[in-house]
This record gives C-alpha cells, structure tokens and sequence, in this order.
C-alpha cells in the first residue's frame, strides 16, 4: 500500500493531482533498521536515507561506474516506499550527477557523459552545410553532372528540416555550382557555370551580361532532362539484356 492510499487526503492535492512533500513528510511509516526492530521516520526523510545510501555505494566504488542502480520496481519492493518516493530518489541522484540514463537501460552508476553541443541557429546550419558541398564540387570530389543528395536525403543526412535542405540547395543553384532536373534532382554544374568562373571571352562583358551568359548555359543544362532520362532508360535497358544474356549462359 502506498503511503497515499495509506493516508489518504494528506499532502495530495485531488484537482493538480501534486503531491506536497513537506505535509507529505509530515507523516510516518513503519521501517526496519536490519535488526528486526521497527522504527518510525517521516516519508521526506526515509526518501533522503535510501538515496544517501546508495550515493554512498556509488562514490565509494562498491557500485562501480557503469553499474546499473535499482530500478524503480525494484526500490519499491526492498523498501516499501511508493512509486512517487521511487522516482525522487532517482532524480536526488540524477540532480547530483551520481548516475545516468541509459536509453532502453535504465540508470546506471557514473557522472552524465559530455552536454550536448549547443545548437547551430538555422541560418548558420544551411551555410555550414552549403559550404561543405560547395568545397566537394570546386574540389572536383562530385563531378561535373553527378547528383548531389535532394531534399529528402539532405535532411536524413543531416536531421535538418525540409525548408533548410531546399535553401541549402537554392544557395548552391545562386552560387552556379548545381543545375536541377525535374524528376532527377541537382546535380553538380560544369565550372564554366560557376559565379566567378566565367568563360575568358565573357569575362570582358559586364557583370549583368555575365549573368544572363551564365543563366543561357544553366538553361541548356537544365533543357537536358529529357536526354537524361533517355541515357538512364538505356542504361536500364543494357543491365536488363545482360542480366537475361547471364541466364541463357548457364
């Protein structure tokens, strides 16, 4: 029985359903000593034992880190003590970094592993990501007319959302370096395309000239779509021929 069924009415707030552990504390249970002799001690203070206890077990060594410390079931049964007493002795020791959480294992004994880097503020995130990309296709890692990951895998690789992967994408497409096609996706620019890379006999014109230039090569890439989707289809088509020309073979 816990100590709410116990007494009920005290320290228990029926609308907030909030518990008021100093009326809480005010009322006493009955506890063993390990002598076999009954002793009385209020809630707030039987609480504060249980967790000094194991905080000494754990600063000690006799609990080493790593050790998984009792669950909340488990601290229910030894000591007679509600899930509600349960639950604040794991947040004591929680609050004085004596253990951690474990996803799918509980607690265990040891300080909380290193703070999460703080987070990177949207905008900053798109440039971070757009200049990581921008570098692997200046540096000639993604070739020219190779695809780049769309919206959909640029926010699995990076657990962005979907308006920062599509503006990740448009600061590449301003920047010259991809050209989109529909139902392909970005793919990387020849460098005759990229802003600042003009062709020598465009580079006498003048910077609005450029950009139209630039714009009319970005057009004839992006007109491509219907030639890509021909050579894919005819790649598919070859795979297909070999694959059947395998079987007869055998």
């Amino acid at each position: 029985m816990s100590e709410q069924d116990a007494y009920p009415g005290l320290g228990h707030d029926a609308e907030s359903g909030h518990v008021d552990e100093d009326r809480l504390a005010q009322r006493t249970i009955s506890a063993s000593d390990g002598s076999g002799v009954d002793r009385r001690v209020s809630v707030a203070q039987r609480r504060r034992e249980i967790a000094a206890d194991l905080a000494e077990q754990i600063t000690s060594g006799r609990l080493s880190e790593g050790s998984p410390i009792p669950t909340v079931k488990q601290l229910i049964v030894r000591h007679d003590i509600s899930k509600w007493a349960a639950l604040r002795i794991q947040g004591d020791l929680r609050d004085r970094r004596l253990v951690r959480l474990i996803p799918g294992g509980g607690y265990v004994a040891g300080p909380p592993g290193d703070e999460p880097p703080p987070t990177v503020p949207v905008q900053e995130r798109i440039e971070q990501i757009a200049n990581e990309w921008a570098g692997r296709i200046r540096g000639g890692e993604i070739g020219v007319h190779q695809r780049i990951p769309g919206v959909p895998r640029m926010r699995r690789m990076y657990g962005i959302s979907k308006y920062a992967a599509h503006e990740v994408i448009i600061k590449l497409d301003s920047l010259g370096l991809v050209y989109i096609l529909e139902d392909v996706g970005p793919k990387a620019a020849p460098r005759d395309c990229w802003v600042g890379e003009d062709p020598p006999e465009e580079k006498k014109l003048s910077s609005i000239d450029r950009y139209y230039a630039r714009q009319k090569r970005l057009r004839e890439l992006h007109s491509r779509k219907d030639e890509v989707r021909d050579e894919q289809m005819a790649l598919i088509r070859d795979r297909s021929a070999q694959r059947g020309k395998g079987r007869r073979t055998r």
